[in-house]
Protein backbone atom coordinates (compact mmCIF):
# COMPACT_ATOMS: atom_id res chain seq x y z
CA UNK A 1 0.00 0.00 0.00
CA UNK A 2 1.14 3.57 -0.88
CA UNK A 3 0.90 6.55 -2.57
CA UNK A 4 3.35 6.78 -6.17
CA UNK A 5 2.74 9.02 -9.03
CA UNK A 6 4.02 10.15 -11.88
CA UNK A 7 3.79 13.77 -14.07
CA UNK A 8 4.28 14.54 -17.39
CA UNK A 9 5.83 17.97 -17.45
CA UNK A 10 6.94 20.51 -19.72
CA UNK A 11 11.04 19.45 -19.86
CA UNK A 12 10.45 16.19 -18.59
CA UNK A 13 9.20 13.43 -16.04
CA UNK A 14 8.95 13.50 -12.35
CA UNK A 15 8.15 10.59 -10.31
CA UNK A 16 6.97 10.37 -6.34
CA UNK A 17 6.25 8.19 -3.50
CA UNK A 18 5.64 7.62 0.25
CA UNK A 19 8.53 5.43 2.05
CA UNK A 20 6.04 3.43 4.25
CA UNK A 21 6.58 -0.58 3.24
CA UNK A 22 4.38 -2.59 5.44
CA UNK A 23 3.62 -6.44 5.61
CA UNK A 24 -0.14 -6.20 6.26
CA UNK A 25 -0.87 -7.08 10.09
CA UNK A 26 2.75 -7.50 11.17
CA UNK A 27 5.22 -4.41 10.53
CA UNK A 28 6.05 -1.18 8.88
CA UNK A 29 9.43 -0.07 8.16
CA UNK A 30 11.04 2.75 5.42
CA UNK A 31 12.08 1.53 2.02
CA UNK A 32 12.00 3.20 -1.27
CA UNK A 33 9.47 2.67 -4.11
CA UNK A 34 11.52 5.50 -6.40
CA UNK A 35 14.27 3.80 -8.51
CA UNK A 36 16.49 5.12 -10.69
CA UNK A 37 19.05 3.09 -13.50
CA UNK A 38 21.29 6.12 -14.81
CA UNK A 39 23.92 3.51 -16.63
CA UNK A 40 21.12 1.27 -18.07
CA UNK A 41 19.86 2.04 -21.69
CA UNK A 42 17.26 4.37 -21.75
CA UNK A 43 17.83 5.33 -18.18
CA UNK A 44 14.89 3.44 -16.97
CA UNK A 45 13.25 4.46 -13.74
CA UNK A 46 10.75 3.22 -11.27
CA UNK A 47 7.90 3.86 -9.56
CA UNK A 48 5.58 1.48 -7.45
CA UNK A 49 2.75 0.50 -5.32
CA UNK A 50 1.85 -2.58 -4.08
CA UNK A 51 3.99 -5.46 -2.68
CA UNK A 52 7.69 -4.91 -2.05
CA UNK A 53 9.21 -8.64 -2.68
CA UNK A 54 6.92 -8.83 -5.64
CA UNK A 55 8.18 -5.07 -6.82
CA UNK A 56 11.71 -6.52 -6.70
CA UNK A 57 11.48 -9.70 -8.50
CA UNK A 58 9.91 -7.65 -11.55
CA UNK A 59 12.44 -4.67 -11.03
CA UNK A 60 14.65 -7.36 -11.47
CA UNK A 61 13.51 -8.64 -14.54
CA UNK A 62 12.41 -5.74 -16.30
CA UNK A 63 16.02 -4.06 -16.05
CA UNK A 64 17.17 -7.57 -17.40
CA UNK A 65 15.03 -7.14 -20.12
CA UNK A 66 16.15 -3.46 -20.89
CA UNK A 67 19.55 -4.03 -20.72
CA UNK A 68 19.47 -6.53 -22.98
CA UNK A 69 17.13 -4.84 -25.67
CA UNK A 70 17.94 -4.12 -28.78
CA UNK A 71 17.15 -0.18 -29.62
CA UNK A 72 13.93 0.49 -30.76
CA UNK A 73 12.53 -3.07 -29.82
CA UNK A 74 12.69 -2.38 -26.36
CA UNK A 75 8.67 -1.12 -25.53
CA UNK A 76 7.94 -4.71 -27.27
CA UNK A 77 10.49 -6.82 -24.92
CA UNK A 78 9.16 -4.88 -22.25
CA UNK A 79 5.43 -5.78 -23.37
CA UNK A 80 6.77 -9.59 -23.80
CA UNK A 81 8.59 -9.67 -20.41
CA UNK A 82 5.45 -7.90 -18.19
CA UNK A 83 2.61 -10.22 -20.26
CA UNK A 84 4.90 -13.66 -18.85
CA UNK A 85 5.27 -11.77 -15.39
CA UNK A 86 1.22 -11.27 -15.05
CA UNK A 87 0.26 -14.88 -17.05
CA UNK A 88 2.65 -16.75 -14.11
CA UNK A 89 1.81 -14.68 -11.22
CA UNK A 90 -1.92 -13.59 -12.21
CA UNK A 91 -3.78 -15.79 -9.44
CA UNK A 92 -1.44 -14.59 -6.30
CA UNK A 93 -2.81 -11.18 -4.45
CA UNK A 94 0.35 -9.57 -4.67
CA UNK A 95 0.67 -9.29 -8.35
CA UNK A 96 -3.15 -7.93 -8.14
CA UNK A 97 -2.43 -5.29 -5.94
CA UNK A 98 1.16 -4.36 -7.60
CA UNK A 99 1.27 -1.25 -9.93
CA UNK A 100 4.25 0.64 -11.39
CA UNK A 101 5.29 3.63 -13.22
CA UNK A 102 8.12 3.60 -15.73
CA UNK A 103 9.79 6.34 -17.13
CA UNK A 104 12.34 5.69 -20.32
CA UNK A 105 14.15 7.98 -22.53
CA UNK A 106 13.31 7.85 -25.29
CA UNK A 107 14.53 9.93 -29.02
CA UNK A 108 15.72 12.75 -26.64
CA UNK A 109 12.29 12.80 -24.54
CA UNK A 110 11.31 11.01 -21.13
CA UNK A 111 8.40 9.10 -21.73
CA UNK A 112 6.31 7.78 -19.09
CA UNK A 113 4.35 4.18 -19.00
CA UNK A 114 2.45 2.11 -16.69
CA UNK A 115 2.31 -1.43 -15.97
CA UNK A 116 -0.54 -3.14 -14.53
CA UNK A 117 -2.17 -6.61 -15.07
CA UNK A 118 0.43 -7.78 -17.64
CA UNK A 119 -0.16 -4.81 -19.82
CA UNK A 120 2.47 -1.60 -20.44
CA UNK A 121 0.03 1.82 -21.32
CA UNK A 122 1.38 5.33 -22.65
CA UNK A 123 0.43 7.75 -20.03
CA UNK A 124 -0.97 10.18 -22.38
CA UNK A 125 -2.29 12.54 -19.08
CA UNK A 126 -0.59 14.78 -17.33
CA UNK A 127 -0.37 12.50 -13.82
CA UNK A 128 -1.08 9.06 -13.16
CA UNK A 129 -1.42 8.12 -9.34
CA UNK A 130 -1.48 4.57 -7.98
CA UNK A 131 -1.94 2.71 -5.02
CA UNK A 132 -4.44 3.48 -1.59
CA UNK A 133 -3.72 7.06 -1.61
CA UNK A 134 -4.54 7.60 -5.35
CA UNK A 135 -7.73 9.14 -4.67
CA UNK A 136 -6.64 11.90 -2.29
CA UNK A 137 -3.60 12.74 -4.51
CA UNK A 138 -5.72 12.52 -7.92
CA UNK A 139 -8.73 14.71 -6.48
CA UNK A 140 -5.61 17.46 -5.15
CA UNK A 141 -4.32 16.96 -8.58
CA UNK A 142 -7.59 18.17 -10.38
CA UNK A 143 -8.41 20.82 -7.88
CA UNK A 144 -5.60 22.52 -7.41
CA UNK A 145 -2.07 21.99 -8.66
CA UNK A 146 -1.52 20.14 -11.81
CA UNK A 147 -2.58 22.58 -14.66
CA UNK A 148 -0.37 22.80 -18.50
CA UNK A 149 3.02 23.88 -18.72
CA UNK A 150 4.57 23.00 -15.32
CA UNK A 151 8.06 22.92 -15.19
CA UNK A 152 9.38 19.41 -13.50
CA UNK A 153 10.44 21.60 -10.97
CA UNK A 154 6.78 23.85 -10.03
CA UNK A 155 5.79 19.82 -10.51
CA UNK A 156 8.24 18.27 -8.00
CA UNK A 157 7.26 20.65 -5.19
CA UNK A 158 3.70 19.87 -5.83
CA UNK A 159 4.52 16.25 -5.62
CA UNK A 160 5.83 16.92 -1.96
CA UNK A 161 2.21 18.49 -1.33
CA UNK A 162 0.54 15.88 -3.05
CA UNK A 163 2.45 12.89 -1.04
CA UNK A 164 1.96 15.05 2.34
CA UNK A 165 -1.73 14.97 1.69
CA UNK A 166 -2.06 10.90 1.15
CA UNK A 167 0.32 10.28 4.19
CA UNK A 168 -2.17 12.72 6.21
CA UNK A 169 -5.01 10.96 4.95
CA UNK A 170 -4.45 7.58 3.61
CA UNK A 171 -3.59 4.05 5.54
CA UNK A 172 -0.64 2.99 5.34
CA UNK A 173 1.54 5.93 3.97
CA UNK A 174 4.06 7.83 5.69
CA UNK A 175 7.21 7.94 6.30
CA UNK A 176 9.77 10.14 4.05
CA UNK A 177 8.88 11.52 0.38
CA UNK A 178 10.62 10.59 -2.14
CA UNK A 179 10.84 12.81 -5.15
CA UNK A 180 12.86 12.01 -8.97
CA UNK A 181 13.38 14.63 -11.14
CA UNK A 182 13.97 13.42 -14.59
CA UNK A 183 14.39 16.62 -17.51
CA UNK A 184 14.31 15.71 -21.36
CA UNK A 185 17.96 17.26 -21.70
CA UNK A 186 19.43 14.14 -19.65
CA UNK A 187 19.65 15.50 -16.45
CA UNK A 188 18.36 14.16 -13.00
CA UNK A 189 18.72 14.97 -9.57
CA UNK A 190 16.52 13.32 -6.09
CA UNK A 191 14.54 16.59 -5.34
CA UNK A 192 15.29 19.29 -3.51
CA UNK A 193 19.42 18.00 -4.45
CA UNK A 194 19.67 19.28 -7.57
CA UNK A 195 22.20 21.79 -9.20
CA UNK A 196 20.11 23.17 -11.19
CA UNK A 197 17.35 23.46 -9.07
CA UNK A 198 18.21 23.56 -5.37
CA UNK A 199 15.60 24.19 -2.99
CA UNK A 200 14.88 23.81 0.80
CA UNK A 201 14.66 19.58 1.93
CA UNK A 202 11.38 17.68 1.23
CA UNK A 203 10.59 17.82 4.51
CA UNK A 204 10.65 21.46 5.44
CA UNK A 205 8.84 22.00 2.38
CA UNK A 206 6.49 20.04 3.56
CA UNK A 207 6.18 21.44 6.70
CA UNK A 208 5.93 24.66 5.37
CA UNK A 209 3.09 23.32 3.22
CA UNK A 210 0.72 21.96 6.19
CA UNK A 211 1.22 25.71 8.41
CA UNK A 212 0.51 27.32 5.34
CA UNK A 213 -3.11 24.92 5.81
CA UNK A 214 -3.08 25.75 9.22
CA UNK A 215 -2.47 29.24 8.85
CA UNK A 216 -5.63 29.80 6.13
CA UNK A 217 -8.51 27.84 8.16
CA UNK A 218 -9.68 31.04 9.87
CA UNK A 219 -9.60 33.14 6.99
CA UNK A 220 -11.40 30.23 5.16
CA UNK A 221 -14.02 29.39 7.89
CA UNK A 222 -15.04 33.25 7.60
CA UNK A 223 -14.89 33.71 4.00
CA UNK A 224 -18.96 32.62 3.59
CA UNK A 225 -19.43 34.18 6.92
CA UNK A 226 -21.60 37.19 5.98
CA UNK A 227 -22.62 38.23 9.31
CA UNK A 228 -19.13 39.20 9.82
CA UNK A 229 -18.35 42.46 9.17
CA UNK A 230 -16.03 43.87 6.25
CA UNK A 231 -13.38 45.57 8.22
CA UNK A 232 -12.81 42.77 10.70
CA UNK A 233 -12.66 40.40 7.52
CA UNK A 234 -10.50 42.83 5.82
CA UNK A 235 -8.07 42.60 8.91
CA UNK A 236 -8.20 38.70 8.92
CA UNK A 237 -7.12 39.02 5.81
CA UNK A 238 -4.37 41.23 5.75
CA UNK A 239 -2.86 39.69 9.32
CA UNK A 240 -3.19 36.26 6.61
CA UNK A 241 -0.92 37.78 4.38
CA UNK A 242 1.60 39.15 6.51
CA UNK A 243 1.57 35.53 8.10
CA UNK A 244 2.43 34.03 4.84
CA UNK A 245 4.64 37.10 3.78
CA UNK A 246 6.92 36.74 7.17
CA UNK A 247 6.91 33.20 6.96
CA UNK A 248 7.98 33.05 3.50
CA UNK A 249 10.61 35.50 3.75
CA UNK A 250 12.57 34.14 6.76
CA UNK A 251 12.38 30.64 4.48
CA UNK A 252 13.65 32.09 1.60
CA UNK A 253 16.45 34.01 3.08
CA UNK A 254 16.96 30.62 5.08
CA UNK A 255 17.59 29.20 1.28
CA UNK A 256 19.89 31.97 -0.14
CA UNK A 257 22.42 31.45 3.16
CA UNK A 258 22.25 27.84 2.22
CA UNK A 259 22.90 28.50 -1.82
CA UNK A 260 25.87 30.60 -1.20
CA UNK A 261 26.97 28.08 1.38
CA UNK A 262 26.99 25.11 -1.14
CA UNK A 263 28.12 27.66 -3.49
CA UNK A 264 31.06 28.74 -1.42
CA UNK A 265 32.00 25.38 -0.72
CA UNK A 266 32.10 24.38 -5.14
CA UNK A 267 34.64 27.25 -5.38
Amino acid sequence: MTIAAGFRCSDGVVLCADTEMSMLGWIKYPGSKVRFYKDLPFQPAFAFAGDGEFFEMVLGKLTDCINRSNGAKVLKAIESETWAIHQKFKEEDYEKQTDLLLSLRLNDRRNLFRLSRGFLSPVHSRSVCLGIGQGIAQGLITELFLEAGLSIYQTAIVAVYIVAEAKAYAANCGKDSHILILGDDGHWCAFPECPKHPSLSTREIEEEYLHFKWLIRPFLRQFCDYRLGEGSFGALAEGTKNSLIERRKNKRELFLRRLAEAEGQKD
